[in-house]
């Protein structure tokens, strides 16, 4: 999407794009018909973060820090887009997060932090049983696990930190129940 950004005497942009419509709205005696954009502004060229990004890269770890550069022409500027790391102390925040805002429907299982695992209040029972957390027990499945609310829950469910290396490896048999990854706030 074509901008429009303001710069100074040195050619450094000044505050955030603005799209061409509201420009015009905002200065509607500057003229933007040719290909200079008026003197003190410069063209701005918006980018889809999503066009620009494999999001599957992205570890919950990183986070993508949004900059503006000047184009390879050098006369106008361009979102950029960056995976950078956590900082420790904002991994360490992360994870408090997590583990003070469990997922509701296992609100009272701990965070484990060796591997991010939901560890619940007690040990699952051998056998097809659903965590049932209103009451906080163990509750043993009936029905067919085709119904919502008697599927077995697993004795422990992954965040999303926990390590792929860390997953149970997929299974090809038909009872196997998949086990959700639980993705709280924002990652």
């Amino acid at each position: 999407m074509k901008c429009i950004i303001e710069v100074n005497e040195s050619g450094n942009y000044v505050n955030h794009p603005v799209t061409i419509n509201n420009f015009i709205q905002a200065f509607p005696d500057l003229d933007i018909s040719g290909d200079t954009a008026p003197a003190g502004y410069a063209w701005f060229t918006r980018k889809d973060q999503n066009s620009v990004i494999d999001f599957k890269t992205v570890t919950v770890r990183q986070k993508i820090e949004t900059s503006y550069t000047k184009t390879s022409d050098g006369l106008g500027f361009e979102d950029t887009f960056t995976v950078i790391d956590l900082t420790e102390e904002e991994v360490n925040t992360l994870i408090d997060n997590l583990k003070n805002n469990p997922p509701e429907f296992i609100k009272s299982w701990t965070l484990e932090t060796d591997t991010y695992f939901w560890i619940p209040p007690t040990e699952r029972p051998k056998g097809r049983y659903r965590w049932d957390e209103p009451t906080g027990v163990w509750v043993e499945c009936t029905t067919d696990t085709k119904t919502q609310t008697d599927i077995p829950t697993p004795a422990k469910v992954p965040s999303e930190f926990t390590p792929e290396s860390a997953l149970p490896k997929p299974s090809t048999e038909a009872s196997v129940v998949n086990i959700p990854i639980i993705v709280t706030g924002n990652t």
